[in-house]
């Protein structure tokens, strides 16, 4: 596991929204909300195809005995680029599972084992070490890496449905 403080990816400075101009990292939640999209490969979250490997399960298993529903492994992981996100604040509102929503990275976390604390985001080089080290990894915070509230390109835009967009309780 590594600590990772720069994502190599193709869009270093960001990426458009679809229906817009707004450069950011954005999640998508396609086919029904059934997953969760990377911020930046677009692939999906690894759970939403693999939640029924046995190792997967077993982990998912241990952690929901303990009833700790902020531990990590409930986070969206991506086993491409190695990392947590999560779909955070909404960038559009397109109606039922069109929203876009801004990405929210972890910007500090801990290594409980040896109680070191890193400004970046774990990274890991398999769904193995994934899965191996999650129990140890505790999020100190968090980052939006989004471009806020779409101004056009929305189904749904905020000057005239305000109702379905709040602010990003990450950059308050």
């Amino acid at each position: 596991m590594k600590n990772i403080n720069q994502i190599a990816c193709s869009n270093p400075n960001g990426k458009s929204a679809p229906g817009c101009n707004c450069k950011g990292y954005f999640c998508q939640t396609p086919n029904g909300a059934d997953y969760t999209t990377c911020p930046f490969c677009d692939g999906s979250d690894y759970c939403y195809l693999n939640y029924n490997k046995p190792n997967v399960e077993k982990k998912f298993a241990e952690v929901d005995k303990k009833d700790n529903y902020s531990h990590p492994i409930y986070e969206d992981f991506c086993d491409s680029c190695g990392i947590l996100f999560r779909a955070g604040c909404r960038h559009q509102a397109n109606g039922c599972t069109g929203d876009i929503y801004n990405a929210h990275v972890i910007r500090k976390w801990k290594y409980i084992p040896s109680n070191d604390i890193f400004i970046g985001m774990p990274g890991f080089e398999s769904v193995d070490e994934w899965l191996k080290e999650i129990d140890n990894i505790e999020v100190l915070d968090w980052i939006c890496l989004g471009a806020g509230h779409c101004p056009t390109g929305s189904l749904y835009p905020k000057s005239s449905h305000p109702q379905y967009y709040s602010d990003c309780p990450l950059t308050k």
